[in-house]
């Protein structure tokens, strides 16, 4: 058994500032964090015999505490026939954490009869430093136009860049190509095609970090 508890808090701003009946310019900034502890009913050696049960400690002993500010702004300009949208984003995501999961062992038995008989099919056991604190700054900007060819179609062109600190990757270039085509005075055709680039948690990076060899390790006896 373990227990877990968890705490969350979150602030939000925006501002919108209609510069004229055609330019209007947004603004946001959040911020979260996130408090998570969890912690094993014991701290004894884990026992588990395969196909009958499971006892001892259950390895899970970690708390951690996450900060997230972002800001970004976005700038809206509507034509007789171009709309123009630009905007640009920030978000900075701190990471301090203390994970001692394993550290108590776990002795794995194949049948009812190795365990009574003492013996244990392997021996696994996380060593090493449990503290751990990790920064992230992942920065976005795009811009986007909108043009009204006729009544009845619209063509959709924009570009988005992205980089992450943590990721050495740095040509995120995602160009953006669609289309609305009005059919008749109910039915609609839509279509699109574009690159895109998914930012890599910071959950994932901690987790490479932390088991990078030097900080912990993990040793398997058989």
């Amino acid at each position: 058994a373990f227990s877990r508890a968890n705490g969350d808090l979150g602030l939000g701003l925006r501002e919108i500032w209609a510069v004229s009946p055609n330019v209007i310019h947004e603004a946001v900034f959040i911020y979260s964090g996130e408090d998570d502890v969890t912690n094993s009913a014991t701290d004894t050696v884990g026992i588990d015999v395969l196909d009958a049960f499971e006892g001892g400690s259950a390895g899970r002993k970690s708390a951690q505490t996450n900060r997230n500010y972002h800001f970004s702004n976005l700038f809206w300009r509507e034509g007789p026939r171009v709309t123009f949208k630009a905007g640009a984003e920030i978000t900075h995501e701190r990471s301090s954490s203390v994970s001692q999961d394993d550290f108590a062992g776990l002795f794995t038995f194949s049948s009812l009869a190795d365990y009574e008989a003492g013996r244990p099919l392997t021996y696994r056991v996380t060593q090493g430093d449990p503290f751990l604190e990790v920064d992230q700054t992942e920065v976005g900007a795009f811009v986007q136009a909108d043009w009204h060819v006729n009544r009845r179609f619209t063509l959709f062109t924009g570009l988005r860049y992205g980089r992450q600190s943590m990721v050495d990757d740095s040509d995120n270039v995602d160009p953006r190509l669609g289309f609305a085509y009005s059919l008749g005075a109910s039915t609609i055709d839509r279509g699109g095609a574009g690159l895109f680039h998914q930012d890599v948690d910071l959950f994932l990076i901690e987790e490479v970090v932390r088991v990078d060899g030097a900080r912990q390790h993990e040793v398997i006896i058989s």
